[in-house]
């Protein structure tokens, strides 16, 4: 399940029919958070032009490992984002959700955004450069 509470916009993904990915929408998109998904878009392709292109030696004391994270990260929220705007063109859209209070994301009945989807990630080594324990036990 994605969250995005600045734009309002709430959906997961799926295995489509055909074999590719659907977008199913928790809370009905609105054309203003639409509006925002896309310039988070335009922000990582900037981001990514900045950064990647330099590559990880320009970056500072990174490891091969975060820069690799970091990389991963950004195509998997990148792509979310692309399908979900993508996929709010067959969406009916409305301002409903911003007439909502705080709680605008419960509407679909799932008060809790953490429920089963924690990922579980594999112990990371210590980083022995700085004596710094990753994943203490």
């Amino acid at each position: 399940m994605f969250l995005f509470d600045f734009a309002r916009v709430k959906f997961e993904l799926d295995h489509g029919a055909d074999g590719g990915v659907e977008v199913r929408f928790l809370v009905p998109p609105s054309e203003k958070g639409i509006g925002l998904l896309e310039g988070q878009l335009r922000r990582l392709a900037d981001f990514a032009k900045e950064r990647r292109d330099r590559g990880r030696d320009d970056q500072g004391d990174i490891s091969e490992y975060e820069w690799d994270m970091i990389w991963r990260y950004h195509a998997m929220l990148q792509g979310a984002i692309s399908l979900a705007v993508n996929g709010s063109a067959k969406e009916e859209r409305t301002d409903e959700v911003w007439g909502m209070d705080d709680d605008w994301w419960v509407k679909d009945g799932n008060t809790n955004t953490a429920a089963d989807l924690a990922w579980i990630y594999p112990i990371l080594p210590q980083n022995l450069s700085s004596g710094a324990v990753l994943c203490p036990d």
